[in-house]
C-alpha cells in the first residue's frame, strides 16, 4: 500500500491525512476566528481547546474574547499551531449572559489579515457562564433554531404629547406577547383614542384598538394581549386584542397612534412582555 503522503503531495496530505489523531486538520497558514452577536453587559467569552501535532504531541490553547454589547458582529483572529484540532469549548468567563443572549460561531480560516476564506464550521450557538459550546459533542445550531428567552422590558416614557414608540433592536426577533401602557389625560377638554400600531418602519401590518375615550383628566390602562377579546374589565382598565403569534423582525415597531392628542397628554412608560432570539 503506498504512503499517502508520498502520494498526495507534501501539502495536500497536511491537509488531508493525518498520522495520530482524527478531526479538523489545520495548516500553517489556518486561523481560529470567533464571531460573537451579544445582547449582556460584562461578558467574556473563553475560547479553550487543544492540538494535535504530527509529532504526537498535544499542545492546549486559551484565548479570550470580549463582545460588543449592543448585538453586533465582533470578531477576532487567533493563531493555531499547525495540527489537528482535538477539542475546544467556548463558554462566558465574566459576564452573566443568559439563554439568547450571546450566539457564538467558532470557524477554521485560511488567511489572517485582508482577505480570508472560511474553511469550516467548528462550532455555532449560544453560550452562557454554565453552557458551553464544545467540539466535537455539539451540533451546529443557527441563532433562531430553537425557542427564544422571555422577557418583560421597560420600554421609553414619551415626553408630554407624544406617542409611545418601541422599535425590535437589529440583529433580533421579537415574538410579541404582552404589552400594557397607561395614558393620564390633561387637564384640557376632549377625547383621546389610543391605537396600538404595529408596522416595519414604514407598512403598518396591524392595528388594534379599544372603544373607550378617554377624557380630560382621567388615567387609563391599556392591556393589549396575544389572543385576547376586546373587552373593558373595569372603567379605564381595557384589553386589546393582539394576533398570535406575532413575530416581528429587527426594525419593526410597536407604537401608539392616539387620535385627539393634546400637548399636556402624558403616556408611561410601556411594560410588554417578548419571545427573544438574536438573528444573524
Amino acid at each position: 500500500m503506498p504512503d499517502p503522503q508520498q502520494t498526495a503531495g507534501a501539502a495536500g496530505a497536511a491537509y488531508a491525512w493525518h498520522p495520530h489523531f482524527p478531526g479538523i486538520v489545520a495548516r500553517d497558514d489556518h486561523q481560529l476566528r470567533v464571531s460573537a452577536w451579544n445582547a449582556a453587559a460584562g461578558v467574556t467569552l473563553t475560547i479553550a481547546g487543544a492540538m494535535g501535532r504530527a509529532d504526537g504531541c498535544v499542545v492546549p490553547f486559551v484565548y479570550t474574547h470580549i463582545p460588543n454589547v449592543d448585538r453586533s458582529r465582533s470578531q477576532q483572529i487567533f493563531v493555531l499551531e499547525a495540527g489537528v484540532l482535538l477539542w475546544c469549548e467556548v463558554f462566558g468567563s465574566a459576564g452573566a449572559p443568559i439563554a439568547n443572549q450571546c450566539y457564538v460561531r467558532l470557524e477554521l480560516i485560511q488567511g489572517r489579515e485582508g482577505a480570508t476564506q472560511s474553511l469550516a464550521t467548528v462550532l455555532a450557538g449560544y453560550v452562557t457562564a454554565n453552557s458551553p459550546r464544545t467540539y466535537p459533542n455539539d451540533v451546529v445550531r443557527r441563532s433562531v433554531d430553537e425557542r427564544g428567552t422571555f422577557r418583560i422590558v421597560l420600554g421609553t416614557a414619551p415626553g408630554a404629547g407624544a406617542e409611545i414608540l418601541e422599535t425590535v433592536p437589529a440583529n433580533t426577533r421579537w415574538s410579541l406577547q404582552a404589552f400594557r401602557f397607561k395614558l393620564t389625560a390633561s387637564g384640557v377638554a376632549g377625547n383621546r383614542t389610543p391605537i396600538l400600531t404595529i408596522d416595519d418602519g414604514v407598512n403598518i401590518v396591524w392595528e388594534s384598538g379599544n372603544n373607550t375615550a378617554v377624557t380630560t383628566g382621567q388615567v387609563a390602562i391599556f392591556n393589549a394581549g396575544a389572543g385576547v377579546q376586546q373587552s373593558t374589565i373595569a372603567t379605564l382598565d381595557v384589553q386589546i386584542a393582539l394576533p398570535e403569534p406575532l413575530v416581528l423582525p429587527a426594525g419593526a415597531r410597536i407604537r401608539t397612534v392616539t387620535g385627539g392628542i393634546l400637548a399636556g397628554d402624558q403616556y408611561a412608560a410601556p411594560v410588554y412582555n417578548v419571545e427573544e432570539w438574536l438573528d444573524v
